[in-house]
């Protein structure tokens, strides 16, 4: 880039990923500062923070989370000359519920 140039810096998560932010910290939860940024002879970012842009450069970890699914079943039975549904096992069981990730 040139000096007093601009950039975009744009992340853009992988299916079964949200993207959560830039951070100035690999390790630390706290400290986002923004979902995109610009560079230049400063950086302005989408949250109205300016940071000077230091002679050695700047430095942003993009975070990304999977995303979780929560998947629920539940077995319903119709008996004889009935017309609607009811709840339980009788008419057979269910399996594979829990908190899956994409």
């Amino acid at each position: 880039m040139d000096y007093k140039g601009t950039t975009t810096i744009a992340a853009d998560p992988l299916t079964g990923y949200d993207f959560k932010g830039w951070y100035k910290n690999p390790t630390i939860e706290s400290g986002k500062i923004a979902t995109e940024a610009k560079w230049g002879s400063a950086v302005t970012l989408t949250n109205g923070v300016t940071e000077a842009m230091p002679e050695g450069g700047l430095t942003y970890y993009a975070r990304f989370d999977i995303i979780k699914y929560q998947v629920t079943l539940y077995a319903e039975y119709k008996a004889a000359n009935e017309t609607t549904y009811a709840s339980g096992n009788t008419g057979g069981t269910v399996s594979g519920a829990g908190s899956y990730c994409s």
